[in-house]
């Protein structure tokens, strides 16, 4: 019998296609959700260390605003007035804690409350006379300085009763990096406007919390402002405040990526980004990382599934095969057993081996009981034959006895067939004379008539 014909390979076939197919899901099914595990895990935390970042610089603006709001309110500033120092047509070094007493309680609250909130960068005051008190004290880079003109003095005049932040600039002093400017009316105690006080605080303790922000080893987090002005790039200073568009490559893909997750390419690598606008201030957050870092971990466990996947198959073949070979091996013997009662001289005493209680056992005896009865059948056929044999014989003599007076019967139908021959031949003698007289007879007869009718015509004398 061919390999391919019997039961344990078919069986083999079957069972490791299952098994392969099975596996080959089970494993594809697994990659698959390694990846997106990978991928998800990417956007809930970007999602969630952004929106840290984004509360923590929101509790920082607001605790801005109501400092500025605050000072706004304090008698210093509603007493500004014609006597603080303007700088229209000069520059030079300041001095305000040296000029008029209005000025001077001006810049000594400015001065106080500077130095107790070390995040703000600048605190001054622009009258409507283009007065200027600043802290902390520097000179004047330009000729001249009118605070009215400028756009933070502007802004705040459109919103008198409302705190208003300008675009973001950058910082040429200290250590540089972004300024954020926030600006209210001053006004005096008849509502009248006196000026606008600004506030400045630096980015530079929110850049290195988002610096400190990492994703993976190398991923990092891209700050812009609301108009596409980077404002913290880890990867790349020399980016910030620059448009996002007009950097091109990745750069120009970030600028029109929607929210949530996308793919750019950052110097030709492939880079798994996660966007977030924030509701508060309209800044967009960029979480990049490199896609092979993000998938380094899934990659590694796709293969551990693949090779996993691999191992149980080929164990579950050698399983299968073992199983098969032992499920077979009982038919395999009664398939032998039935031979030698086919090939023998067709015993039927011979019985199979009875040794397993499953289906093969169960063909076993129910082939048992089949010869059995075939067994009886034949056993009556052998005494029926021999009775026939008998009267066959019975029947033979009677035949030949038959045989013997038939042949005496057939002689005797010989002669009497002879006998018959003689008297036919007589027969025929007999009726030829008879047809003789009567042709005789006959002619008489007419001559007998003839001579009659002749007479009759004569007449009588």
């Amino acid at each position: 019998m061919k390999l391919t014909s019997s039961i344990a390979f078919k069986f083999g076939s079957v069972s490791g296609v299952a098994l392969a197919i099975t596996v080959l899901l089970l494993t594809t099914v697994g990659a698959r959700n390694v990846r997106q595990q990978a991928v998800d895990e990417f956007e809930r935390a970007s999602h969630e260390r952004i929106a840290q970042a984004d509360e923590s610089l929101d509790t920082n603006f607001r605790e801005v605003e109501q400092n500025l709001t605050y000072l706004t309110q304090t008698a210093q500033l509603k007493a500004a007035d014609q006597s603080i120092t303007d700088y229209l047509a000069h520059g030079g070094q300041m001095t305000p804690d040296a000029n008029g007493e209005v000025e001077k309680s001006i810049f000594a609250l400015l001065k106080q409350f500077g130095d107790a909130h070390p995040n703000m960068r600048y605190l001054d005051i622009g009258t409507r006379w283009g007065g200027y008190v600043q802290w902390p004290i520097e000179s004047m880079n330009g000729d001249h300085y009118d605070p009215r003109v400028r756009p933070w003095y502007q802004l705040a005049m459109t919103a008198p009763d409302h705190v208003v932040r300008p675009a973001p600039y950058l910082s040429a002093a200290g250590s540089g990096g972004a300024i954020i400017s926030f600006a209210r009316v001053v006004k005096d105690s008849k509502g009248e406007i006196l000026g606008a006080l600004e506030g400045d605080i630096s980015l530079v303790d929110f850049a290195r919390l988002t610096s400190g922000i990492r994703f993976g080893d190398s991923g990092y987090l891209l700050v812009a402002d609301n108009n596409g002005k980077i404002l913290i790039d880890p990867r790349a200073k020399e980016h910030e405040f620059k448009d996002l568009k007009g950097l091109g490559g990745g750069y120009e893909q970030l600028a029109s990526a929607a929210d949530g997750l996308n793919t750019v390419y950052m110097d030709e690598k492939p880079y798994r980004s996660f966007v977030y606008t924030s509701p508060k201030n309209g800044w967009k957050y960029y979480a990049l990382i490199p896609e092979a870092e993000m998938m380094a971990a899934a990659n590694r466990l796709t293969w551990t599934l693949i090779a996993t996947g691999l191992f149980v198959l080929i164990a579950a073949l050698g399983l299968t095969i073992v199983l098969g070979q032992r499920m077979t091996r009982p038919i395999r013997s009664l398939a032998g057993s039935m031979h030698e009662i086919a090939v023998g001289d067709g015993d039927l005493t011979r019985r199979l081996p009875l040794n397993t209680a499953d289906e093969v056992g169960l063909l076993a005896r129910q082939f048992n009981a089949f010869v059995e009865k075939l067994h009886g059948v034949m056993q009556r056929v052998v005494a029926s034959s021999r009775h026939l044999e008998l009267a066959a014989s019975e029947v033979s003599a009677g035949n030949l006895d038959l045989s013997s007076r038939t042949e005496q019967q057939a002689a005797s139908l010989e002669q009497t067939a002879a006998s018959m021959e003689e008297l036919a031949g007589t027969v025929r003698g007999t009726a030829e004379q008879a047809r003789s007289a009567n042709a005789v007879a006959a002619g008489a007869v007419e001559t007998a008539h003839r001579g009659n009718q002749a007479s009759r015509r004569q007449p009588i004398r």
